[in-house]
């Protein structure tokens, strides 16, 4: 099953280029496995260092879901935009 991931124009990271490419995955890998896979592309990055988002939902996607899950009977392709995950930060007021 071919899915198309796009990277948002926002995301950023020195190796990784705003493009659409295409993955040719199971319908039962996961989605934590499917950020795997897209990590191979580039160096220096890894699945903790972005989220994927269904593209046309803007739904955040939880790691645990399996490619078919999302479908929902659609028989469009599975798009998905890679974003930047946000870092936590705390700040102190004394």
């Amino acid at each position: 099953m071919l899915v198309y991931i796009t990277v948002h124009k926002d995301f950023s990271h020195p190796q990784v280029e705003k493009d659409t490419f295409q993955l040719d995955v199971e319908s039962t890998t996961s989605i934590e496995d499917l950020k795997v896979l897209i990590t191979l592309r580039y160096i220096d990055l890894g699945p903790d260092d972005f989220d994927l988002i269904q593209e046309y939902g803007n739904t955040k996607i939880v790691n645990k879901s399996k490619v078919h899950e999302l479908l929902l009977g659609s028989d469009n392709p599975l798009r998905f935009m890679m974003i930047q995950r946000s870092k936590g930060c705390c700040c102190f007021i004394f």
